[in-house]
C-alpha cells in the first residue's frame, strides 16, 4: 500500500507543456532507486493521464489527487521492472490523421472523405497497426459520434489508437472523445519511428 507519508521526492513539472511533464517523470523514475516513494506535480489533466499511463505501464502502486482544475498530485513508488519485451516494426502500418479533411479543395467535401477514410479502414485487406490523430484530425474526431463509432470498432479488432492531449485541450474537447488513449508528443513521435510504413491520408 502507498504511503504518502513516506514521499522524499518531488517531481514539480508544472508550467512545463507537453511531453515535457512525462519526459520529467521518465528521467527521474530511470535514475531513482527502486522502493523511492515520491510526488509529481502537474498543472492539467492531459499531462495528469500521460503520466498515470506512463506509472502504469511500469507496474507501479500510484494514487492521483486532484486539486483543482490546474493541479494534479500523483503519488507513486519506483518499480524497476527487468523483463525485457522484444517487438519487431517489421512490416508495420501506421495512419497519421493530421488534418480535419482529406485532399485539399472543398472541405465539406473533404470531411465526408475522412469520415469514409475511417469507416472503410476495417474492411482493408491490411489493417494498421496504429491509428494517430493530431491536430484537426483530434477536433474531427471529437465533433463527429459516427467517426468515433467506427475507430472504436477498430479498436475492437486490433487498431492501437492515440490522440494528442496538447490538441484536445487546445479544441477544448478533451472530454468529447470516448475512444482511444490520451497521447503527447513524445510518444507519438516514438510511435512514428516504430513503424516501417506510414500513411498520411
Amino acid at each position: 500500500m502507498l504511503n504518502k507519508m513516506k514521499i522524499l521526492e518531488v517531481v514539480d513539472c508544472s508550467g512545463y507543456s507537453c511531453p515535457g511533464p512525462l519526459i520529467q517523470t521518465k528521467t527521474y523514475y530511470e535514475t531513482a532507486k527502486e522502493g523511492t516513494s515520491f510526488k509529481i506535480v502537474v498543472d492539467n489533466e492531459v499531462s495528469s493521464l500521460n503520466v498515470e499511463r506512463f506509472l502504469k505501464q511500469n507496474g507501479c502502486d500510484y494514487e492521483i489527487i486532484k486539486e483543482s482544475d490546474t493541479r494534479y498530485l500523483l503519488y507513486s513508488d519506483v518499480v524497476k521492472n527487468n523483463e525485457v519485451i522484444e517487438s519487431s516494426n517489421e512490416n508495420t502500418l501506421l495512419y497519421y490523421i493530421a488534418s480535419a479533411s482529406v485532399g485539399a479543395g472543398d472541405c465539406d467535401l473533404g470531411k465526408a472523405m475522412l469520415e469514409g477514410l475511417i469507416a472503410n479502414i476495417k474492411n482493408l485487406d491490411k489493417l494498421p497497426n496504429t491509428l494517430i490523430f493530431i491536430n484537426t484530425g483530434v477536433k474531427a474526431l471529437a465533433e463527429s459520434d459516427n467517426m468515433q463509432k467506427n475507430v472504436a470498432e477498430l479498436i475492437d479488432i486490433g487498431v492501437e489508437t492515440y490522440y494528442c492531449g496538447t490538441c484536445s485541450e487546445h479544441f477544448n474537447v478533451t472530454k468529447d472523445i470516448k475512444v482511444g488513449i490520451v497521447s503527447n508528443l513524445h510518444e507519438i513521435m516514438t510511435l512514428l519511428g516504430n513503424h516501417d510504413r506510414i500513411v498520411r491520408p
